[in-house]
């Protein structure tokens, strides 16, 4: 399923469009632009090995990336 969320530059209107006809008819209509919206980026295991090294936590290099993560401090 398709979802993309577009609002209307006029009366600031949100809504979500479901399908490839939704999508076109807001995506071809000068009133409504585009939400983008900013999802946190995954870090990959070589980011997370890289952090792990930097504040010296020591980990099995054939831990996989759940693994990992679990040795991260928690950020407050």
């Amino acid at each position: 399923m398709i979802n993309m969320k577009f609002k209307n530059q006029l009366t600031n209107e949100v809504v979500e469009a479901k399908n490839y006809t939704q999508i076109f008819a807001f995506t071809h209509n000068s009133n409504w632009e585009e939400v983008k919206e900013n999802k946190p980026k995954e870090p990959t295991v070589a980011e997370i090995k890289a952090i792990l090294e930097d504040k010296g936590i020591a980990f099995d290099s054939r831990a996989n990336k759940e693994e990992l993560l679990k040795l991260l401090p928690k950020e407050e």
